[in-house]
């Protein structure tokens, strides 16, 4: 609460998605709880996959904005678990 209310940002994503792995209740993490503005738009989804691959052993929700930024997600998921595409399905 020290920061007050204000868009989000990259550093806040990455602390919400540290503090969700603390908690054992929580199995599963939605699509970017906080948006990165500072970060350009169309590639912003990366950044927060890549956020929750390394931060977390939790599975998420992949963004719906298109069938690129979906695959995208299933792809990196992939590469993150030693497996193909066709073994994630």
């Amino acid at each position: 609460m020290e920061r007050g209310r204000r868009a989000g940002n990259l550093r806040d994503y990455c602390d919400l998605t540290r503090l969700a792995q603390h908690f054992n209740c929580i199995h599963m993490l939605g699509n970017q709880v906080c948006a990165p503005v500072e970060l350009p738009a169309n590639s912003r989804h990366l950044d927060t996959y890549f956020a929750n691959l390394t931060l977390t052993d939790k599975s998420f929700h992949v963004s719906a904005i298109g069938r690129g930024r979906a695959l995208d997600g299933i792809e990196m998921m992939a590469i993150s678990r030693g497996l193909s595409l066709d073994q994630m399905c």
